[in-house]
């Protein structure tokens, strides 16, 4: 019974990770303080791709998998911005992926499949500040191979009302604009 159980194991896909696909995975940091970020209110999709290919729908995320167009040498991807004052389409950020697409055989559970390797990358530089590459080659291996490091804003701390606010400059003094008008 053992064996045959070692037997029938080998034919099921077990032995292929859960990312049949080469689809690489983008981190979101935040370039000011180099941690990892979740953007709010945010579309992803494809760029010229067919089939509506909205992959985050105005919502927050700070992780995607960007999923590489196999029959072309890139890839575009856009970034629409929904919060107030950034949700105009002048804003949105543009990512673009060259790169080589080289079939190989994974396993016999997993089959054939591509794997990139990038050979340029580029960006608008609206919210996104840059762009790093964790590994130029592509694989199913589901880890992170891109990060994304955006301009984030951290409002400053509430002053006490009640506190007057000092100017640490000794020329500040205040100045009138009436004029004598002799």
């Amino acid at each position: 019974m053992g064996i045959s159980a070692a037997i029938l194991s080998g034919c099921n896909s077990s032995g292929c990770t859960d990312n049949k696909s080469s689809i690489p995975l983008a981190g979101f940091y935040s370039y000011t303080t180099l941690n990892e970020v979740t953007v709010k209110q945010i579309s992803i999709g494809g760029v010229d791709a067919p089939n509506d290919s909205l992959i985050v729908n105005n919502s927050s995320a700070s992780e995607v998998y960007l999923p590489f167009r196999a029959e072309y040498d890139a890839t575009q991807f856009y970034i629409h911005y929904h919060s107030v004052g950034i949700d105009d389409p002048a804003y949105n950020d543009t990512l673009t992926f060259t790169y080589s697409r080289v079939p190989y055989f994974a396993s016999e559970e997993c089959g054939a499949m591509y794997k990139y390797e990038i050979t340029e990358f580029t960006s608008t530089y609206h919210l996104i500040d840059s762009i790093a590459l964790i590994d130029s080659v592509i694989t199913n291996a589901d880890r992170e191979t891109i990060r994304l490091y955006f301009r984030t804003y951290t409002p400053p701390e509430e002053e006490d009302p009640d506190t007057p606010v000092e100017s640490d400059d000794p020329d500040d003094t205040e100045t009138s604009d009436d004029t004598d008008n002799a």
